[in-house]
């Protein structure tokens, strides 16, 4: 799905810094993972309300599209996970 996102420069050429989905503006609170693949940029990124997206980038074209979208990750199972390490 293609969609518009206001970028920043960064370590290898553009970065997302807010992306719209539908008529809402998305502001990106994380970059998770950067990968650079053949051609194309993708970003794993969480925004302020705690879901995930995977956006990608195609430089030759200037293309964002929406690759995937993940809920928030759920708070019982890391403070579980904290007190297992303890």
């Amino acid at each position: 799905m293609r969609i518009s996102v206001r970028s920043r420069a960064g370590r290898n050429g553009k970065e997302p810094c807010s992306f719209c989905l539908g008529r809402r503006e998305l502001y990106v609170a994380d970059i998770l993972e950067r990968r650079d693949l053949t051609g194309v940029h993708r970003f794993q990124i969480r925004v302020f309300d705690g879901r995930r997206f995977v956006i990608r980038h195609q430089p030759a074209t200037d293309c964002w599209e929406l690759a995937a979208v993940y809920g928030p990750a759920p708070r019982l199972a890391w403070h579980a996970l904290m007190r297992r390490s303890r």
